[in-house]
């Protein structure tokens, strides 16, 4: 296959998922298009079947030609896999899905590129999708509409990255701008999401044709301490800044990082002194998105 007449490029990233991997790759494989895709397979040092599963599809599918395999050497992490993956990237267009997901329909590729050749203007175009959680029971998202904007990812997100397609050019201008930034690192899911929102709005097809795990795997080393919930608010304030648009999303990501800074103990004396108010939270933090709601009303946004 040409890399140069490449349109669509399937991320993949993957640690330790032997028992989903092969139905992930297939199901990439098995789509039906009318355009030349490639599948990029970041494997973060799998200590199990995952690597010798990926080798075998590679040896035996007769359409795996269009597969670049990445394997670690060491585990290094979500970020960093998904990193090199993209790295590889060729296509004009980015499509995502996980080593314990899969497609579950074979028009799902097709029918994303067909939302982005119809409107130039769209930021980015997503499926509706199904969902087994990690005790097995399947529900499935539910659309009233089918235009969103950067804001009902926070607020309304009926659409997962994964199921989602991207333009190459906006992610490429993503990592350009955060290159000497400290925040690069937390450029995941919703940044990027957030990120191509930005620029234009979101399609969302009504096809059920991506099927999302809850499972273990893509990296060794999660944590979700405070700082880290810190950082990630810092970099999509740092996105959204100046954007209209965004405005909403804006003051939330502000009151998010008051309130990690609260809960780990930096200057909480400061912050209580200019917002009273911030004493609820320290006292009812299950009323985080009520409070949310009426901080918004309260400074007219």
């Amino acid at each position: 296959m040409d890399k140069k007449q490449i349109l669509v490029s399937v991320v993949m990233i993957t640690y330790n998922q032997e028992d989903f991997i092969r139905q992930s790759i297939e199901s990439v494989l098995n789509q039906e298009v009318d355009f030349n895709l490639e599948v990029i397979v970041a494997d973060d040092n799998s200590n199990d079947k995952t690597s010798s599963i990926i080798n075998d599809i590679i040896l035996n599918n007769k359409k795996s030609s269009c597969i670049t395999y990445i394997r670690n050497e060491v585990n290094v992490g979500s970020f960093k896999n998904i990193k090199n993956a993209l790295n590889k990237v060729t296509g004009n267009f980015i499509a995502f899905c996980e080593g314990d997901d899969f497609y579950c329909k074979t028009n799902h590729l097709q029918l994303l590129v067909e939302g982005f050749l119809s409107n130039p203007d769209i930021g980015m175009v997503s499926s509706t999708y199904i969902t087994e959680s990690s005790k097995g029971d399947i529900t499935s998202s539910k659309i009233n509409k089918s235009i969103y904007d950067v804001n009902d990812i926070f607020f309304d997100r009926q659409f997962h990255i994964s199921s989602s397609m991207i333009k190459y050019e906006d992610l490429a201008n993503l990592l350009a701008k955060f290159k000497s930034s400290e925040n690069l690192k937390y450029l995941l899911d919703k940044s990027i999401m957030i990120n191509s929102a930005l620029n234009g709005e979101i399609l969302v097809i009504d096809n059920k044709s991506f099927y999302h795990r809850f499972q273990k795997g893509l990296t060794s080393k999660k944590t979700f301490s405070q700082e880290i919930l810190l950082e990630k608010n810092l970099c999509y304030l740092e996105l959204t800044e100046g954007y209209s648009k965004a405005k909403k999303l804006n003051v939330i990501f502000q009151i998010d990082i008051l309130i990690s800074k609260i809960k780990s103990g930096n200057d909480l004396l400061h912050f209580i002194r200019i917002f009273p108010f911030f004493k609820f939270i320290l006292y009812y933090p299950n009323k985080l998105k009520f409070f949310q709601k009426h901080i918004l009303k309260y400074l007219n946004v």
